[in-house]
């Protein structure tokens, strides 16, 4: 077996633990009902999410054009497939389950592409985050990183008040951009 020199087994346990911190936080979501699990449920989702961006920031990579796009074409392929595969929202078809599984399933989804279902979410966020970077450039990142990082930050929070709604995860898109961001700028 060849192991990888290059890689940090530090990070790959973080992104394990957090990794259970999600499924717990999923196993945790059906049982809000108790104090005790919606205090556990609130404390993971404070962190897990913002820590899994910054990582995913600080794994960010620099590369010609042709490279980049190539990156985030294969991010829209794998965001499409899956919004497809997702067959819409499964808490629409709780009553009839066997709808979820057909053409109309299908053709909600097709409607609502532009709408992440569950965790797809992540997957166009990232590439809107790759975007803003690319579009920023290294020149800008090292003279004005801290700056853009409190702007980030301000935009973030106010998205958080702004009923923007869930098309093209926008939202979340600026709410963690400041994470994805510092995280760029700590490997910097």
């Amino acid at each position: 077996m060849v192991v990888d020199s290059t890689r940090d087994g530090k990070f790959d346990t973080l992104k394990f633990v957090l990794i259970v911190f999600v499924i717990l936080g999923h196993v945790l979501e059906s049982n809000l009902s108790d104090d005790s699990c919606k205090f556990v449920y609130r404390l993971i989702y404070t962190f897990h999410m913002p820590i899994f961006i910054f990582i995913s920031g600080y794994f960010y990579k620099d590369c010609p054009k042709v490279g980049f796009w190539k990156s985030i074409i294969n991010l829209l392929f794998v965001y499409i497939i899956f919004q497809l595969l997702y067959f819409g929202d499964p808490k629409a078809y709780w009553n009839h389950p066997d709808i979820a599984l057909t053409l109309k399933g299908l053709e909600y989804n097709l409607q609502h592409i532009y709408v992440p279902s569950g965790p797809l979410w992540f997957i166009l966020s990232l590439i809107c985050w790759k975007v803003m970077v690319k579009c920023l450039g290294s020149k800008m990142r090292e003279q004005y990183g801290g700056i853009i990082l409190i702007g980030s930050f301000l935009l973030g929070c106010a998205a958080g008040y702004v009923p923007i709604g869930k098309e093209f995860s926008f939202q979340r898109t600026l709410s963690f951009f400041p994470y994805y961001w510092g995280g760029v700028l700590f490997k910097i």
